[in-house]
């Protein structure tokens, strides 16, 4: 039996047809297979691009755009206007786009709405405007970002994010437009901290030694989870808020919910203040408490 079935596999493989394989000779002389940087993600110098008389550069097709230096600019000149209509990427990279405060300058103007746009990771310095002003563009990113000594850090349109900022000595730290999110950021030592307008949210945010409101908010906005100190709190100028397990620490009022109606102010704690609660009627505000052991879960502490 097993010289049988030797002898039929030999002959299925002799009856078989010849194959042969393909050659083994180079098709032509060895040539690059990976992509560039360019290539994979094709980015822009934002140096090889001309200026106007108001700006150092500006960025007027859509695209992905890079700082490779940093500057400091000279009297009457701002550093990037975007003028672009669509999608607009600015990496700063690290550097600094500095001023000495001039007159009146501004660091990036974004004159249209150059949806979605994100500007990220640097330094801007020394403003006498706005370090960034895009009050009219929608559904933009800032993240990754250092502002100091200026008038105004960021000034944000609708419906945007402002994430991981770090503003320093401006008037005004964060301007937020409607529905906007400003989360995880520090405004220390501006005059106010952050400012929300409507359905906006503040969520995260450190908020130390402000000259005036720590965080104003105006209508439909949730303030949660923020820790203001040595300044004033948290003022509510519109109605039906939420104000949530927010920390006050030294400030001049904690919260401030005289003006406007249906907000909610649940969950706070007011340390060494010289007004932990201002509620006006219309507003529903949790028990006030210095006793953990017998508050509510929405309970508001105050402690001295």
């Amino acid at each position: 039996m097993r010289v049988g079935a030797a002898c039929v596999l030999v002959a299925s493989v002799l009856a078989a047809p010849l194959s042969r394989a393909g050659s083994l000779d180079p098709t032509g002389p060895p040539a690059p297979t990976m992509k560039t940087l360019d290539q994979v993600e094709p980015r822009i110098p934002v140096e090889s691009l001309p200026g106007n008389a108001q700006f150092l550069h500006v960025i007027s097709q859509p695209g992905s755009y890079y700082v490779s230096t940093g500057v400091f600019l000279n009297p009457g000149l701002g550093a990037i206007q975007i003028t672009a209509f669509g999608p607009v990427t600015l990496d700063l990279k690290g550097f600094s786009l500095m001023s000495g405060r001039w007159g009146g300058e501004n660091g990036i103007v974004v004159s249209t709405n150059a949806q979605p746009l994100v500007i990220r990771n640097g330094i801007l310095s020394g403003w006498d405007g706005a370090a960034i002003s895009a009050p009219t563009t929608m559904n933009a990113t800032f993240e990754n970002l250092q502002i100091y000594n200026g008038v105004t850090g960021i000034d944000a349109g609708a419906r945007s994010v402002v994430r991981h900022v770090l503003v320093n000595g401006c008037a005004t730290g964060i301007i937020a437009g409607v529905g906007t999110a400003v989360l995880d950021s520090v405004a220390d030592h501006d005059a106010v901290g952050i400012r929300i307008d409507q359905n906006g949210r503040v969520e995260g945010c450190t908020v130390y030694a402000g000259s005036n409101d720590g965080i104003l908010v105006g209508a439909g906005g949730v303030v949660l989870g923020n820790h203001v100190s040595d300044s004033n709190g948290i003022r509510v100028t519109g109605n039906n808020n939420t104000i949530d397990g927010n920390a006050c620490y030294n400030v001049g009022t904690c919260v401030n919910v005289s003006a406007g109606t249906g907000n909610l102010v649940i969950r706070n704690k007011s340390e060494l203040c010289a007004t932990d609660y201002l509620v006006g009627t219309g507003n529903k505000v949790g028990t006030i408490t210095a006793d953990p052991t017998t508050a509510t879960p929405w309970a508001n502490f105050a402690i001295d």
